[in-house]
């Protein structure tokens, strides 16, 4: 997610931390011995794992949507350039690599 230009609250960053809540759940859950207690937190860590996963997604769904306003293309030899009528993600502007003709040959 390092590679993301994101707007607004990055809560992309959270994703990967679901997978520490799952496994201090994880650990509570098979120690060795039970109380009632440890449990809850268990359940508590687990349905938190789960709260991450899916905002997590719903912000993956949202970086990769297309956008209503496209991202400005930059006239320049070698730049990514992209139709305008194209609805890409502005998120990934700056990574998108399209193998397309030039519009106009250089004299």
């Amino acid at each position: 997610t390092l590679d993301i230009i994101p707007s607004g609250i990055p809560f992309h960053r959270l994703g990967p931390f679901a997978l520490w809540f799952a496994f201090v759940a994880a650990v509570i859950e098979y120690k060795r011995w039970f109380s009632p207690g440890a449990q809850a937190v268990g359940f508590i860590l687990v349905y938190c794992a789960y709260a991450i996963h899916i905002i997590y997604t719903i912000q993956l769904i949202r970086l990769c949507a297309p956008s209503s306003e496209p991202p400005a293309v930059a006239e320049s030899p070698g730049a990514s350039w992209w139709p305008a009528e194209w609805c890409l993600p502005t998120a990934f502007q700056h990574a998108i690599w399209l193998v397309a003709p030039p519009k106009q040959l250089e004299d």
